[in-house]
C-alpha cells in the first residue's frame, strides 16, 4: 500500500508509540517549490497511513528517529548542518549548529555522535547536546554506537576500513577490520553481530557480517548481489531488510543471511529508508511515496504452532493423569 506526498522521503522511523510512523525528507532548497517536511502518521485499523501533524523545516529532514531517556521522549534528526532534538510535546528543542553538513547520527542512552562533510566525528551529551569532545582526525564517513559487555563503543567506517573505538579513552581504535577496495556504503549492529553493506561501483552489492574477537573484526560471512546497489538496511531480531535503487525490497534471514522474500519495485526510485512497526515494514524513497508492506515471518508462525501443539499435549497429559488419580 502506497502513500503519497509532496516532498521526496530521506528518512521514516517508527515514533513515540507502537502506531506512529515519523517521515521527513525534503529538496533542502524553496526554489524548486519543493518544501521540507517531517510528518505524523499513525497505522489505522485498516492497515491505512493518517496524517495527524505536519511540520516545515527551514532545510531537508534525515536521520529522524525517536528516543527514550529518562522516561521521557525525543524526537531527533539532522536540519542539514544542524542537529535538532524536540521534546515530547515538540514545543522545546535543543539543536546543535555545526557549519557544516552533517552526514549520520546514532544515539545511545545518554550520549550522542555524529559526523560531518569534513569527515569529523563529534561527541556528546544526549539531549543537553554539550560537547564532551571531538576526534581532530578527519576521516570518519559514518559512526554508530555498539554495546558490548556493558560498555559502549563506536563502530564507524574510517579509512575503507571498520573500526571500533572506545570514547572513554579519547578514540583509541580498540579493534578494526581489514582493508576494503569498494565503497563502504552502511553498517548496522544486531546484538553482537555487525552488518557492513559494500556497494560496487554502484552495480553490485556485498553484505558483510562480522564479530567483535579481540583486536579484530573478524569476517564471518559474505554474500554478493549482482546488479543490486543497495542504498538502505534495517533490522528486526531476525531478519535484514535491504533496499535498493531500483525500488526493490530484499528480506533476509539474519543468520544465515539466505535470502527470505522479495518485494519487486514497490517504488519507482532509489528506497532511501526503511523501518517497522508492528508487521509492517516501512519504505520511503525519492519517488515521494511511502510504502507499507505487510510481512509476517513464516519461521514465526511454524514455531508459534508447535509451541500450541504442546500446550494442547501437555493439557491432555494433565487431564488424563487427574483422571487416573
Amino acid at each position: 500500500m502506497n502513500f503519497k506526498l509532496d516532498y521526496p522521503v530521506l528518512s521514516v522511523a517508527q515514533g513515540r508509540n507502537s502506531h506512529e510512523i515519523l517521515i521527513g525528507g525534503g529538496s533542502g532548497s524553496e526554489k524548486d517549490g519543493i518544501f521540507n517536511y517531517i510528518t505524523y502518521c499513525e497505522i489505522d485499523s485498516s492497515g491505512k497511513l493518517v496524517i495527524t501533524k505536519k511540520d516545515e523545516y527551514d532545510d531537508k529532514v534525515s536521520y529522524i528517529t525517536a528516543c527514550f531517556y529518562e522516561s521521557k521522549t525525543y524526537i531527533s534528526f539532522i536540519n542539514d548542518q544542524k542537529i535538532i532534538v524536540l521534546n515530547n510535546k515538540n514545543d522545546q528543542k535543543h539543536e546543535i549548529d555545526n557549519k557544516k553538513r552533517i552526514t549520520s547520527l546514532s544515539i545511545s542512552s545518554d550520549l550522542l555522535i555524529y559526523t560531518d562533510d569534513q569527515f569529523q566525528l563529534s561527541l556528546y551529551n544526549f539531549p543537553q547536546l554539550k560537547e564532551i569532545c571531538s576526534c581532530p582526525k578527519n576521516v570518519f564517513k559514518r559512526a554508530i554506537f555498539m554495546k558490548e559487555n556493558n560498555n559502549t563503543y563506536i563502530l564507524c567506517i574510517s579509512e575503507s576500513k571498520v573500526k571500533l573505538l572506545d570514547p572513554s579513552k579519547k578514540f583509541n581504535v580498540i579493534a578494526e577490520s581489514k582493508h576494503f577496495d569498494f565503497e563502504l556504503k552502511d553498517l548496522l549492529v544486531v546484538e553482537n553481530d555487525i552488518f557492513i553493506l559494500i556497494v560496487k561501483e554502484r552495480k553490485q552489492s556485498f553484505l558483510i557480517k562480522m564479530r567483535h574477537e579481540a583486536n579484530t573484526l573478524k569476517t564471518l560471512k559474505k554474500v554478493s548481489f549482482a546488479h543490486d546497489a543497495f542504498c538502505s538496511m534495517c533490522s528486526t531480531s531476525k531478519l535484514l531488510l535491504l533496499g535498493n535503487s531500483f525500488g526493490d525490497l530484499i528480506i533476509l534471514d539474519r543468520f544465515s543471511l539466505r535470502k527470505k522474500k522479495a518485494f519487486i519495485h514497490i517504488h519507482d526510485l532509489s528506497i532511501t529508508s526503511i523501518c517497522t512497526v508492528n508487521d509492517f515494514i516501512i519504505t520511503g524513497s525519492l519517488d515521494y511515496n511511502i510504502c507499507l508492506t505487510k510481512y509476517v515471518d513464516s519461521s514465526n508462525k511454524k514455531y508459534n504452532l508447535i509451541f500450541s501443539f504442546i500446550i494442547i499435549f501437555l493439557c491432555f497429559f494433565i487431564s488424563y493423569f487427574l483422571e487416573i488419580i
